[in-house]
């Protein structure tokens, strides 16, 4: 469904019409409208549903249009009040945070800019969960974070996030 979540929402509900006594396996994925993903929904082969993403070539840094979440559930219709479907996130998010940025600024370390090269999948399948397509990715050159969106707390000490992305990662 097309912009189901408003900017900032983190619900909603849709209604759809099913068959009474039936089971169905109902597979949903969120992400943001301008972002670098292909869904494929397969009718004909559920195990062939997959996301991935569209160009590794257009990936940059800091990009929270790269963050999307997913669910998988089968539901048997019945008379009992419908379920919420929590929807997670398949990503590992990597954060590289520093907590002598200004120091290292002070001693004439000038960047502005960061990117990021990893190894890491690059498709996952919506019915079974895994990831694929595994091979070296980079992530353009952004620039660092600052203000807010550089404070990381970690441990209760505030790091500088230097750099951030997400990456398909396999279940824990």
């Amino acid at each position: 469904i097309d912009n189901f979540f408003a900017e900032n929402k983190q619900s909603g509900t849709f209604k759809v019409q099913l068959g009474y006594g039936k089971t169905y396996v109902i597979m949903l994925w969120a992400d943001c409208t301008n972002d670098n993903y292909t869904v494929t929904w397969d009718d004909k082969d559920i195990n062939a549903c997959k996301v991935a993403i569209a160009d590794t070539g257009a990936l940059v840094s800091q990009d929270d249009s790269a963050d999307a979440f997913f669910a998988k559930v089968e539901v048997l219709v019945s008379d009992a009040a419908p379920a919420p479907i929590n929807m997670t996130r398949p990503f590992a998010q990597i954060n590289v945070c520093t907590d002598d940025y200004a120091d290292a600024v002070t001693r004439g370390f000038t960047a502005t800019q960061t990117s990021m090269k990893v190894n890491a999948y690059t498709s996952l399948n919506l019915f079974s969960g895994e990831v694929g397509d595994k091979q070296d990715i980079t992530f353009a050159l952004k620039p660092i974070p600052t203000g807010d969106d550089a404070k990381m707390p970690i441990e209760g000490k505030e790091w500088k996030r230097i750099a951030m992305n997400y990456v398909f990662a396999p279940e824990a």
